[in-house]
């Protein structure tokens, strides 16, 4: 994978997408078509609403993946958004000059990537974030009007429809098999990097400019 991401930056993130947003469509695919299973509402709702606090609960992703990189430090070495983090800090203000609350939130999440690498994508979609679904379905199941809780504080759920639900159901089913998108974005990108590499080399010089 770190070859891959070396070699192909582009490429890999690329793969990585094309795998994350598969997974996703498969397995909605398959709760609808094969198991006939229609994903709860109260489900869907528990998604949404776990998407729109993942910065709210970012202390405890990034308290996560301390520890998984503690168990288990190559965790660390792999790190799909680096090439990204490289670009953002090379368009930085010059030093001296104010930072916005938007820019200063943004370098403390690329020093948090650049840290923690995968540990902290496995942490948001394996384990934090499962974890945060289940919790916020056992409310609403319990009769907690979660919904008052956020049209207090200006988030407004009731929009939440059946699509939405098949991608909860589809989404909470791929998170498992996130180590799968992981190893298959790498050989992706691998695959994307040679075919470019190929169509470059094939590519007829321009012509000279014409003589004066």
């Amino acid at each position: 994978m770190n070859t891959a991401i070396a070699q192909y930056p582009m490429e890999t993130t690329v793969g990585f997408f094309i795998m994350d947003a598969g997974s996703v469509v498969g397995m909605a695919t398959l709760l609808a078509t094969v198991l006939h299973w229609e994903v709860p509402v109260d489900l869907a709702v528990a998604f949404a609403i776990s998407r729109m606090l993942r910065r709210i609960r970012l202390p405890v992703d990034v308290g996560f993946a301390a520890l998984l990189a503690r168990l288990y430090p190559p965790l660390t070495q792999v790190n799909l958004l680096r090439h990204l983090v490289k670009r953002y800090r090379g368009a930085a203000p010059p030093p001296g000059e104010p930072r916005s609350m938007g820019r200063a939130a943004m370098d403390t999440f690329a020093t948090i990537v650049d840290k923690y690498g995968l540990a902290l994508m496995v942490s948001q979609r394996m384990f934090v974030g499962l974890a945060s679904v289940t919790t916020i379905y056992a409310a609403l199941r319990a009769g907690v009007d979660v919904q008052s809780y956020l049209a207090g504080v200006g988030v407004d759920i009731s929009n939440v429809g059946k699509l939405a639900g098949q991608w909860a159901g589809g989404a909470i089913m791929a998170a498992p098999f996130f180590p799968v998108v992981v190893l298959g974005a790498g050989k992706i990108g691998i695959g994307l990097g040679r075919l470019r590499a190929r169509l470059t080399a094939a590519r007829p010089p321009p012509p000279p400019p014409p003589m004066a």
